[in-house]
């Protein structure tokens, strides 16, 4: 995770990397910032529970059967993606 932390840790984007199984093992202050939450209290945590997220058609995209989490899985590559995600006041 030093190698992420050195390319993310000064970009103002807000940056997270999770595993095959969805849990977030990485992420940057600006993500931290963004979430509203410390790092301590986001790493570890199934990325889906973190963000509701849904496709731009608004169809859901983040569950237990991410499509990330099967691509990563099946080692195959993943194209960019758009998403948007809930705020805690319910808006996108």
């Amino acid at each position: 995770m030093d190698v992420l932390n050195r390319i993310f840790s000064k970009t103002t984007d807000a940056v997270f990397a999770s595993d095959a199984s969805c849990q977030i093992v990485y992420a940057n202050e600006s993500f931290s910032y963004l979430c509203n939450l410390n790092l301590a209290d986001i790493l570890g945590r199934p990325c889906y529970e973190m963000f509701h997220a849904q496709a731009l058609n608004g169809e859901a995209f983040c569950g237990p059967d991410c499509p990330i989490a099967q691509a990563m899985k099946r080692n195959d590559p993943i194209d960019h993606f758009d998403l948007m995600i809930p705020q805690p006041n319910g808006t996108q």
